[in-house]
């Protein structure tokens, strides 16, 4: 990333693979931004980070306004990546709101609800 300005697809998985909530927390709004959804998936499949940015996604749309739909094709794709086994974002952190994505993409969420009051308004 030396020498160019990254793009917020290439932002947004640097932040999800720094493991720290307040990475977490700013990368939610990087979903805004998001244009070109292919290249995401490429990434985030390169980096195996693909059930993440799934249920990442899912909390965006839920507590930040105007995020853009991801297309249906990412979210087809992201289910066949699915596993059994539930994996952490950030070790041993999940949350008490989110259950039921958490439940959907086996993936726990390190937020809480509260954590996000303040890019509701």
């Amino acid at each position: 990333m030396y020498g160019r300005i990254p793009s917020y697809e290439e932002t947004l998985i640097h932040a999800i693979k720094q493991r720290d909530v307040r990475y977490l927390i700013a990368s939610l709004i990087l979903f805004r931004k998001i244009t070109n959804w292919s290249l995401l998936y490429k990434l985030a499949k390169k980096e195996n980070l693909v059930k993440e940015i799934a249920a990442l996604y899912e909390v965006a749309r839920r507590t930040i306004r105007k995020v853009r739909r991801i297309p249906k094709r990412f979210l087809h794709l992201a289910q066949k990546n699915k596993t059994k086994k539930f994996s952490y974002i950030i070790n041993h952190l999940s949350s008490d709101d989110y259950k039921d994505i958490e439940k959907k993409w086996k993936v726990h969420i390190p937020l809480n609800h509260e954590d996000l009051e303040e890019y509701t308004k």
